[in-house]
């Protein structure tokens, strides 16, 4: 807003320069206001937004200021040298009669080029809004931002590799119910369980990564919505694709790594089929790790509250589990709390995917309780409605919140 205002010309001209440099070297671009530009620096603009008292009288690339010229002023667009003047002249003398009433008392930018119009152009769609701040998230927070997007992967796969090399062929029990003849089948199970516990704490946390984005987001959000750019649900849903295919990269690299190594697989199962129903298990237990995160973002004020709470209501779901208390075990007055873990869920899912079907399942249900829900499908159900709830909470949260400045 006015970057070139108490400068002389020389240096107004470098700064403009450098900003002109800036923006072709990041692939961005930068809306200068400026009242009274020499001829030089005229030249450095690619496109114009010409004002007159808050009406636009002209906004499009300054190759067509002769159509400006030619279709309200009337009159040869003069020299380059005498063109930032003879503008601000034009301007002044301009008569209210002298442009089309439709334009003239709009407050909206209609298009000049070849010729100004005093059609307005309808309202862009929804799903054009959707594509611009779809692309914008995408190009600003992964494609520009790689440091962040390759930190995670790694940071995922590393933790992964933890785990195997934890949990080194856990799941490798002998059919005759014995591990390696030292240790007991209930040893065993727990240790698989155990690790299963592990690559839930990964889904879980790590998407925390993500608060810093989402709280910055917010407030760029509740600034535009003031101007009623787009909906809250438009923006939750960008934000929600474009966390769900790094979510995918993310839990292909903890399966391609966990599932070998620690040898998760069901003899009674064939192994592509193993290791896709893990894959979809930790894709949606990610997913509904991220929503989380999402809402406790949008719906608190600041930063540090989010982190506390989010982490807070992660901690709580990992302890009622199953990992870690054994549901049987738990007492009524604190049972009931494990029907709101999502947790709950993604190891309930594993465990079904790893033991279902062998010798095995029997003891993992009786000890664990790991049957409530059954099936495979049942807790994934479950995981989706998370996923549904915390969603739809985030845009309902979103819509209520006003930009404070």
């Amino acid at each position: 807003d006015e970057i070139t205002s108490g400068l002389d010309s020389e240096n107004a001209l470098a700064i403009t320069k450098l900003l002109k440099s800036l923006c072709s070297s990041k692939k961005v671009a930068a809306m200068m206001v400026i009242h009274q530009p020499n001829a030089k620096l005229f030249q450095e603009f690619d496109r114009l937004i010409l004002l007159r008292e808050g009406t636009p009288i002209f906004s499009d690339k300054t190759s067509e200021l002769p159509n400006l010229y030619q279709n309200i002023f009337q009159k040869p667009m003069p020299e380059w040298y005498d063109l930032p003047s003879d503008l601000m002249a034009q301007i002044s003398d301009l008569r209210d009669n002298a442009m089309d009433p439709d334009i003239h008392n709009s407050n909206e930018l209609v298009p000049t080029s070849p010729v100004l119009s005093s059609n307005h152009p309808d309202p862009p769609s929804a799903i054009w809004k959707f594509k611009v701040v779809f692309q914008r998230n995408l190009t600003s927070h992964y494609v520009r931002d790689l440091t962040n997007l390759t930190s995670r992967l790694g940071l995922y796969g590393a933790t992964a590799l933890i785990d195997g090399l934890l949990f080194w062929q856990v799941a490798d029990i002998d059919s005759d119910g014995s591990d390696d003849g030292v240790n007991s089948t209930g040893v065993a199970i727990s240790t698989v369980v155990g690790a299963l516990t592990f690559l839930i704490l990964v889904s879980y946390l790590l998407p925390f990564a993500m608060i810093p984005i989402f709280v910055h987001d917010k407030k760029f959000f509740l600034a535009e919505s003031a101007l009623g750019m787009y909906s809250p649900w438009l923006y939750c849903m960008c934000q929600i694709l474009l966390e769900t295919w790094v979510i995918v990269l993310v839990a292909t690299i903890e399966t391609c790594v966990v599932v070998p190594m620690c040898g998760l697989w069901n003899p009674s199962m064939d192994n592509w089929e193993t290791f896709f129903t893990i894959l979809g298990i930790l894709i949606a237990s990610g997913l509904a790790g991220s929503v989380l995160v999402l809402f406790n973002a949008i719906y608190l004020p600041s930063q540090d509250l989010a982190f506390l709470s989010g982490s807070g209501l992660i901690t709580i779901g990992l302890a009622v589990s199953g990992g870690f208390v054994l549901f049987p075990s738990m007492k009524s007055f604190i049972s009931w709390v494990q029907w709101l873990s999502p947790c709950k869920y993604t190891l309930q899912a594993l465990a079904t995917t790893i033991f279902k079907g062998t010798p095995y399942e029997d003891y993992v249900n009786t000890t664990y309780a790991f049957d409530n829900p059954e099936t495979i499908s049942g807790n994934l159900g479950a995981l989706l409605m998370f996923f549904l709830g915390f969603s739809g909470s985030a845009m309902v949260a979103l819509a209520r919140q006003r930009e404070t400045r």
